[in-house]
Order: structure tokens, then C-alpha cells, then sequence
């Protein structure tokens, strides 16, 4: 749902630095970065290969499918310590 919103309001994101906390999968902040945005996902250091994984799974389905290369492959991906 929150993606689906993103991606239909650009405007709020293109041109933008995204900070997503917490990403899980990943998908709000892939989306902001679709939508034009720069988005950087975190989170905990157990989940940051996973998300990692998610992202490149993506990048592939959709740079094969709709977008450009160069378009999904700058997202920055990393661990935030919620403890320090």
C-alpha cells in the first residue's frame, strides 16, 4: 500500500534523499527510489543480507522488465546499530 502511494506521488520523492529505518524487505525504500528519490535502506546487522538479497533480486526483475540499468543500482544498503 505505502509503495503503491510512493510511487503514485513522485513528486514528494524525486530529487530527494530517502532514509529508510528499519527496511525489512525493502520495499518502501526501493519504490522512493524509483519514484526519483535517493534512498538509503538500514537495518539491524542479522537483517542487512537479507536486504541486500531483496534488493539485487529487484534490480534484476526490474531493470528486465521496465527501467533503465543504471536506474536501480545506486540504492545504498546498510547496518544502523538501534543500540548506539
Amino acid at each position: 500500500m505505502f509503495s503503491h502511494w510512493i510511487l503514485s506521488n513522485e513528486e514528494y520523492f524525486r530529487g530527494r534523499r530517502v532514509l529508510e529505518l528499519g527496511s525489512g524487505c525493502g520495499l518502501p525504500g526501493m519504490a522512493a527510489h524509483l519514484a526519483g528519490g535517493k534512498a538509503v535502506l538500514t537495518d539491524m546487522g542479522i537483517a542487512v543480507g537479507h536486504l541486500r538479497k531483496n534488493i539485487e533480486l529487484n534490480q534484476r526483475r526490474i531493470n528486465a522488465d521496465w527501467v533503465e540499468q543504471t536506474r536501480m543500482l545506486d540504492i545504498e544498503c546498510c547496518e544502523l546499530d538501534w543500540y548506539t
